[in-house]
C-alpha cells in the first residue's frame, strides 16, 4: 500500500479576518477527518500549503491555497469566496478543500530516481537536438505601469508615467529596469523663467523578502540616469540647457496580487543626486534669478498595477 504524504501548513490571516479559525484548528479539522497525522514539521513534510484567510468586505471571506512540493514548485492553487455574517460558513469547505489537496501518496509527489535507461535514452536526445537553453530554474516576469512623483528632480512636484520589468526567480533577488517620461514644467520670476523637461530610467537590483498572502514585498538599490533640459524665457540671452542626472536609488515596493495576474503596486524611496546641477537666468539688471537647485535627497513615490506572466521552466 502506498505510503500517504505528509505536509507543513503555513497559516496567514489578515486582521480583519481574526476571528476565523486559526491554523491549529484548522490542522485538527483536517486530520480528524482523514483518520492519520497529516502535518509535520517543515524539514520532514512532502509538501507545503499555504492558506491565507481575508475579509475584504463586510460579509464577505476569502481563501487562497496554495500547495508546493519541498523545493517550492507550485502543485496547486485554489480560492474560495462566501458572503456571510461569519468566517464559519467558509471554514468547512476551506477544510474540505485542504483534505483533497493533502491526501496524496508520497511517490506522487516525490518522483521516482531515474534508471540507467533512461538517463542514456535523455542523454541521447539531448544530443540529436543539439545545445539548448537550461530552464532547471524557474522564472517569473512582471510588468508594471506605474504614476512616479518625485522632489527636486523638476521645479515643484515632478510627475511622471513609468513602464517597469521585473524578471527574477520565484524567491530571492531580481533586476527591475524602468522608464520614465515627466510632464514638462515651468517655473518663472515677473515675465523671465525657464521651461523644464525630463526622460529618465533606472536599474536596480532587488531583493525579494517573504511573501504574505496575496502580498509581495522588496527592497531594491539601483542607479538613475536622466537627461534634462531648460529653455529659458524673457531674459536678455535665453539660452538651452542639458545636463545628465545621475542619482543612486534606494526603494521599498509593495504589491498586492488580486489573482495569480494582475496587482496593485506602490513604492517609496529616496534617490541621492551624485550631480548637484543649478539653473539660474541674468536679468537686464545684473541680478540672478535661481531656477532650479536640486536637493541633497529627492523623495520618490510609485503607484500602479502590475501584470504579472506565467512561471516558466
Amino acid at each position: 500500500m502506498n505510503e500517504r504524504a505528509s505536509a507543513w501548513l503555513e497559516w496567514n490571516r489578515s486582521a480583519e479576518a481574526a476571528e476565523c479559525l486559526d491554523g491549529a484548528a484548522l490542522s485538527a479539522t483536517v486530520e480528524a477527518g482523514l483518520n492519520r497525522t497529516v502535518f509535520v514539521p517543515a524539514e520532514r513534510a512532502d509538501l507545503r500549503i499555504k492558506v491565507y484567510l481575508d475579509r475584504p468586505e463586510q460579509d464577505q471571506w476569502t481563501a487562497a491555497i496554495d500547495l508546493e512540493d519541498p523545493n517550492g514548485k507550485k502543485l496547486g492553487h485554489r480560492e474560495l469566496k462566501t458572503h456571510a455574517p461569519q468566517c464559519s460558513a467558509i471554514e468547512e469547505s476551506l477544510a474540505s478543500v485542504v483534505s483533497l489537496m493533502v491526501d496524496v501518496t508520497r511517490e506522487s509527489v516525490r518522483p521516482k530516481p531515474a534508471t540507467i535507461q533512461q538517463v542514456v535514452q535523455a542523454e541521447s536526445e539531448s544530443i540529436a537536438k543539439g545545445p539548448a537553453t537550461n530552464h532547471t530554474n524557474s522564472l517569473h516576469e512582471s510588468l508594471f505601469i506605474l504614476g512616479s512623483a518625485r522632489v527636486g528632480q523638476l521645479p515643484g512636484l515632478g510627475r511622471g508615467i513609468s513602464v517597469a520589468g521585473e524578471l527574477g526567480p520565484p524567491h530571492g533577488w531580481f533586476v527591475l529596469v524602468s522608464a520614465t517620461g515627466w510632464a514638462p514644467t515651468q517655473v518663472s520670476e515677473a515675465n523671465s523663467g525657464a521651461r523644464f523637461t525630463l526622460a529618465s530610467a533606472d536599474l536596480s537590483l532587488c531583493g525579494a523578502a517573504e511573501s504574505s498572502g496575496h502580498f509581495e514585498h522588496s527592497l531594491c538599490v539601483g542607479q538613475q540616469v536622466g537627461w534634462l533640459d531648460s529653455r529659458a524665457f524673457g531674459f536678455d540671452v535665453n539660452q538651452r540647457k542639458s545636463t545628465i542626472l545621475y542619482d543612486l536609488t534606494f526603494r521599498v515596493r509593495t504589491t498586492w496580487w488580486a489573482s495569480a495576474a494582475f496587482g496593485l503596486h506602490l513604492g517609496l524611496g529616496l534617490g541621492l543626486p551624485l550631480v548637484q546641477n543649478e539653473f539660474f537666468g541674468t536679468l537686464a539688471d545684473g541680478s540672478s534669478v535661481t531656477l532650479l537647485t536640486r536637493p541633497l535627497l529627492v523623495p520618490m513615490a510609485e503607484f500602479g498595477f502590475g501584470l504579472r506572466g506565467a512561471r516558466f521552466e
